[in-house]
């Protein structure tokens, strides 16, 4: 699993710099790109809003993280889900597979689609994309698992030359416009433990991350793992 810092994280905060390591910068595929300021789960920062058919790529990505074995951190938004929506695509020059939102739900497209829709219009997710060395691919949003495949045709292996990440852009007409708050990627593999309680944005808030409920003395007992210096409320319903 994931032990280390990430080896670039892009923070948008009015540039398009890493704020770790040495990694290229990110760079605009079109015009219409702009910092804004937007609330991101209760907080007002920059976020780098982009028109369909623009946002930004990573070029050349060589060295950043290996072909094959890497985990994504996408925290976005769409300003619409209906149809097919291009989330990342690793292929250079770009190809029609790769991981898409449709009508809401999480799909690699051509090979696993989640069961069902956990991506709203224009409000931010948090998506990630893990890839290992024996080809395992799986999908996550907002910490929740969404498909899981064996990739033996290698669609998400970084491919070409030099070797390309573009985020948010197909390859054709399927994307959306929408805004930008953070990308993260490393060079090992999260487990799903690490992926539900991964944080969001540089000192917020991490949604809770509940394990399993249990009953002692007549008291239940439901234990979680939170995020030091911060209030929760717990609501209970019938």
């Amino acid at each position: 699993g994931v032990t280390n810092a990430p080896n670039a994280d892009y923070q948008f905060q009015n540039n398009l710099h890493s704020s770790v390591g040495t990694p290229p910068d990110l760079t605009n595929i079109a015009p219409g790109n702009a910092f804004v300021t937007d609330i991101v789960d209760g907080v007002s920062r920059p976020v780098y809003r982009f028109p369909a058919s623009s946002s930004v790529e990573l070029l050349p990505a060589n060295g950043v993280i290996p072909t094959n074995v890497y985990t994504a951190v996408l925290l976005f938004r769409f300003d619409n889900v209906s149809g097919w929506r291009r989330i990342l695509d690793v292929k250079n020059p770009p190809a029609d597979p790769g991981l898409y939102c449709l009508n809401g739900n999480l799909y690699f497209w051509p090979v696993a689609n989640a069961p069902s829709a956990s991506i709203a219009a224009s409000n931010y997710v948090q998506v990630v994309l893990t890839h290992d060395a024996s080809s395992n691919v799986v999908g996550y949003v907002n910490g929740v698992q969404q498909f899981s495949f064996v990739d033996t045709q290698n669609y998400s292996v970084l491919g070409g030359s030099p070797q390309m990440l573009r985020f948010f852009k197909d390859d054709a007409s399927e994307d959306a416009p929408g805004a930008v708050a953070r990308i993260r990627l490393y060079n090992a593999v999260m487990s799903s433990n690490q992926v539900a309680v991964l944080d969001r944005l540089p000192s917020g808030i991490a949604p809770p991350h509940f394990l399993t409920a249990y009953v002692s003395g007549g008291v239940l007992e439901l234990p979680a793992q939170l995020t030091p210096g911060f209030a929760y409320r717990l609501q209970a319903s019938t």
